[in-house]
């Protein structure tokens, strides 16, 4: 019951429930212009299906843990998840200022970018993708950064990040009395599958929940994006029928989930899927076992 526990007692925070609901995203209306409207409605679908994909991508994750752990370390200055996304997923208006900003940022860490333009950009992050995959530094250079897959630019920040192990000397010198369980990401939990859940919230209460499969390709899925989608995900868990009646003296001691009754909802929506594993694969699988989102310079 990790994962139940936690959740409901040290990771949610109810306050800021009337903060989302003041949030709205206000849509641009346009009358009389049928044809812009068209094209305001097709560049949503664009930037949804790209969030889509960012939010399904292993990397991301592996962003979001590293950017929790060690910002304060690397001095990173804030940037808003919600705002992060959204300049990431962005494929309409020029890149943001903030964003390329973030990636000089760390380029400078890595003792590369010191005399950076930001007109320069597309040149600079298209040369140091070089280093780790020739095709994406050719995606780069035909169509720029601001066009390129979601999941190349977030691959991207990806290797800046774990390239401050290899180079960033502050970042090196205040692992070197550390364990790797220390310097290793834990998940907020697992449900009775052995399933992971991986949170983030920042301080803004801007709200990403992640699963991370136990298959061997370790499926990684965005289920819960704001309030609403994270409580109705709570009320699951704690309504799952196997665990009520492993632990019938359970006591739920938040007045909105304590007449919630017990169901088999969880099971029928995040049962994992049966996977036929061969041998090689399961020994594969035994030497991982332990092993989720991490960071070393391995």
């Amino acid at each position: 019951c990790q994962l139940y526990y936690f959740i409901l007692n040290n990771s949610y925070d109810y306050n800021c429930t009337e903060r989302f609901k003041k949030r709205r995203i206000q849509k641009m209306t346009i009358a009389s212009h049928s044809t812009e409207s068209c094209y305001l409605n097709e560049d949503d679908n664009e930037n949804d299906q790209r969030r889509k994909s960012l939010l399904n991508d292993p990397n991301y994750g592996i962003v979001l843990c590293f950017l929790d752990k060690f910002r304060n370390i690397l001095s990173l200055p804030d940037y808003p998840l919600q705002r992060f996304e959204d300049h990431l997923v962005n494929c309409q208006e020029p890149n943001s200022p903030r964003l390329i900003d973030f990636h000089f940022t760390l380029l400078k860490r890595l003792s590369l970018a010191k005399n950076a333009q930001h007109e320069k950009f597309d040149s600079i992050i298209t040369k140091f993708a070089s280093r780790f995959d020739v095709h994406d530094s050719e995606h780069l250079k035909t169509i720029g950064y601001l066009q390129a897959d979601i999941n190349l630019k977030i691959r991207t920040i990806k290797n800046l990040l774990e390239s401050q192990f290899d180079v960033n000397q502050i970042l090196k010198n205040s692992l070197i009395n550390k364990l790797a369980r220390e310097i290793k990401s834990s998940p907020l939990g697992r449900d009775r599958f052995g399933v992971s859940y991986w949170f983030f919230m920042d301080k803004n209460c801007f709200v990403r929940l992640f699963r991370e499969d136990i298959n061997i390709d370790r499926t990684w899925t965005n289920i819960a994006n704001n309030c609403d989608e994270l409580e109705n995900f709570i009320k699951l868990l704690i309504t799952d029928f196997v665990v009520r009646k492993k632990f019938p003296d359970w006591i739920i001691d938040y007045e909105q989930f304590s007449s919630l009754q017990p169901s088999n909802d969880f099971e029928q929506y995040y049962s994992p899927t049966p996977v036929n594993v061969n041998k090689e694969d399961e020994e594969e699988m035994k030497k991982n076992k332990s092993i989720s989102i991490y960071f070393s310079n391995n």
